[in-house]
C-alpha cells in the first residue's frame, strides 16, 4: 500500500513507510541469522524490531538469552532500559 503525502494523510504515509522499512529489516535480520545463527549483534537488531512492534515480552526473553552469552555487552542494558521505560515501570528501571 502506498500513500501520498498530503496534509490529510501525512501520518498514514509515515506509518506506511515505517511498516515497509520494518518488513525489510525483518527479512535482512532473518537472512543474517540464517547465515550467522550465533551473532549477538543480529539478535540485538531482532530485539529492536520486537520493541518497535511492541512485543516487549519476546524482546525481554531474547535479551535474557543474550545476557547469558555476553553479560558485558552494554547494548543489552540499553535495550533492557528501553523496554522498562516502555512498560513505564520506573521503579524497576531504577533498580536495574
Amino acid at each position: 500500500m502506498f500513500c501520498f503525502s498530503t496534509p490529510r494523510n501525512l501520518k498514514t504515509s509515515y506509518i506506511t513507510i515505517l511498516t515497509w522499512e520494518n518488513c525489510f529489516s525483518e527479512k535482512a535480520i532473518k537472512l543474517g541469522l540464517d547465515q550467522h545463527p550465533t551473532s549477538v549483534n543480529l539478535k540485538l537488531f531482532k530485539v529492536e524490531v520486537y520493541v518497535f512492534e511492541d512485543k516487549l515480552t519476546d524482546a525481554n526473553d531474547l535479551l535474557d538469552e543474550l545476557y547469558s552469552i555476553d553479560p558485558m555487552n552494554e547494548e543489552i542494558y540499553i535495550q533492557k532500559a528501553n523496554i522498562f521505560s516502555k512498560k513505564t515501570t520506573t521503579l524497576k528501571l531504577l533498580k536495574f
